[in-house]
């Protein structure tokens, strides 16, 4: 997305603190401009990843277990259904969790830095009301007043 400065979450798992990695992610989106801003732990609710592309995945890996009876699948088939999520995403699907994650990040100001609103009814945040897909995104609705 031209203009837009790309920032990249770890989630803080142990993989992700890793001295070795932490430096390599670093140094690469130093050298290209970028900003590695790791979210907070225990907030999967602050990161794209888990708000838009590990669902889907995760909801094709169910439909590919029905055709297992629900038992194990063959590896290459549990990569390749992932993959086809990743690559397949549409712009509006990430452009959505971004909007959502923005939104969720206010819900965790207003419930002074805690995650307690996720037990609530308050938990959506009306993006699809709001917004609607384009090729390359979203573009907010415009509501019209009678």
């Amino acid at each position: 997305f031209d203009g837009y400065l790309p920032v990249f979450q770890g989630d803080n798992a142990g993989p992700h603190i890793d001295a070795t990695y932490h430096d390599f992610v670093n140094d690469y989106c130093d050298s290209k401009g970028w900003r590695w801003e790791p979210q907070a732990p225990q907030m999967p609710h602050m990161n794209n990843l888990d708000l838009a592309a590990f669902p889907k995945m995760s909801k094709d890996h169910s439909s590919l277990l029905q055709n297992y009876s629900n038992k194990m699948a063959p590896a290459s088939e549990i990569w390749s259904t992932a993959q086809s999520v990743w690559r397949n995403m549409d712009s509006a699907c990430i452009a959505r969790g971004f909007i959502l994650a923005y939104r969720i990040a206010q819900k965790v100001i207003d419930n002074a830095g805690t995650n307690t609103f996720l037990q609530t009814q308050d938990f959506h945040s009306g993006v699809r009301a709001d917004f609607c897909d384009t090729d390359d995104g979203v573009r907010k609705k415009v509501r019209v007043i009678e």
